[in-house]
């Protein structure tokens, strides 16, 4: 038995580097499987521990206290108050009682840009203009990551006032369904952004 430890240690001696290196990409290995998907784990994709993609219960829909259920062409929609009161958060959830589609409506901080959303996703693949707030706000799409973030456009900081959360799809699939009611930007903005007030 002491001749077999002392033939390991002699392995290990001889091949010093070889064990570091296998160790390291081990422990890479273990880093990739248990991190999971990057976007569900930032949580850019969930809103109160609904995440769309995934099933949803009605006593999880309803213990967040809907102020109204609305049965569509894309589901049946549960509206949720939110910091306005004109501007209901959303979530609506496929005949399956998969959660396909969540928007959230926030209030302006300085310190919640998209640029953080950039520096955690890389670079939008759309920006378009949001005709129900007007030319000062832009929503910049990451079809990928199933994510809207629409923030101010003519401000150096470009806060975030709304998201949106989709399951990823292609361009021509998104701008046929949750991004149908979004334009191309076709006038120049305003210099100034207008300020939402929680009670609008």
């Amino acid at each position: 038995m002491n001749k077999y430890f002392k033939n390991i240690i002699n392995y290990y001696q001889n091949h010093k580097i070889l064990v570091i290196f296998a160790t390291f990409g081990f422990l890479i290995i273990l880093n990739i499987i248990f991190s999971g998907n990057p976007a569900k784990k930032e949580g850019f994709n969930t809103w109160n521990n609904i995440t769309v993609g995934d099933k949803v219960s009605q006593d999880q829909l309803k213990a967040l206290n809907p102020i109204s259920i609305e049965e569509n062409s894309n589901g049946t929609s549960y509206k949720y108050e939110s910091s306005f009161k004109s501007f209901p958060n959303e979530v609506v959830v496929s005949k399956n009682n998969s959660a396909q589609f969540i928007k959230e409506y926030l209030v302006a901080d300085k310190n919640h840009t998209l640029d953080y959303y950039i520096s955690q996703l890389g670079e939008y693949d759309l920006e378009m203009e949001v005709p129900e707030i007007g030319h000062t706000v832009s929503a910049a799409i990451f079809l990928k990551e199933g994510l809207v973030v629409v923030h101010y456009s003519t401000s150096e900081i470009r806060t975030v006032v709304q998201k949106w959360y989709f399951e990823p799809m292609n361009e021509s699939d998104f701008l046929k369904t949750w991004g149908n009611s979004l334009k191309e930007h076709e006038t120049e903005a305003v210099p100034h952004p207008p300020v939402f007030d929680p009670d609008f």
